[in-house]
């Protein structure tokens, strides 16, 4: 599903869906309120909504379809690239943060991987990420294999499912690994335990 103010964006998200094996277009809001209410009826497997929206904006979008749906997965496109913006919805459940001069390439990987259960960011985003996340100390967090593992397999788009298959694990210890390296890393998501990772020299993308 996509959800954006301006016809044109639209038109153009459209025809990239269109030319893009496996993804199929189920539906499209122009406005903050019409985008939860679509999110709801529709159940897409991914949104493409942009921040700034008339009639309550993506921000609020995002919050009312995650409130229903805590299991959503919504890829925020736009033009605006605040680190207060990006961090209000990463804060909100975002999957995924892109720039509206992203390739049509680039956003359809991006719909790939999000619905696969990764997450993504746009470079010149993940920059600002990196930038801002300053550890709180010079030292490295030491994780141990199986968690360095599980976060590399986490910034290839694997789900927790699929990472469970991968390395013969059952979902509850993944979810148990993740626990542990959220709180060693002192993050709060898989987004930006990844950006932190990737920052620290843990993993590499």
């Amino acid at each position: 599903m996509i959800a954006d103010d301006h016809p044109l964006v639209r038109e153009g998200l459209k025809a990239t869906i269109a030319r893009a094996r496996g993804l199929v277009l189920v539906g499209e809001a122009s406005n903050g309120a019409e985008a939860s209410k679509l999110a709801a009826s529709l159940d897409p497997d991914v949104i493409l909504l942009d921040l700034r929206m008339p009639e309550g904006g993506g921000i609020a979008a995002m919050r009312q379809i995650m409130e229903r749906r805590p299991d959503a997965r919504i890829i925020v496109l736009t033009s605006f690239d605040s680190e207060e913006e990006i961090r209000n919805a990463l804060d909100a459940g975002a999957k995924g943060y892109l720039l509206k001069s992203s390739r049509s390439a680039d956003i359809v990987e991006a719909v790939r991987v999000v619905a696969a259960g990764g997450a993504t960011l746009d470079p010149q985003v993940a920059a600002k990420l990196l930038v801002s996340l300053t550890h709180r100390n010079d030292e490295v967090p030491k994780l141990t294999k199986r968690q360095t593992e599980i976060l590399r397999l986490i910034s290839e788009g694997f789900s927790n499912v699929q990472i469970g298959e991968r390395l013969n694990l059952a979902e509850a210890t993944v979810k148990s690994h993740l626990t542990t390296t959220f709180k060693t890393l002192q993050v709060s998501d898989r987004t930006e335990a990844v950006v932190v990772a990737v920052r620290l020299g843990i993993i590499e993308l």
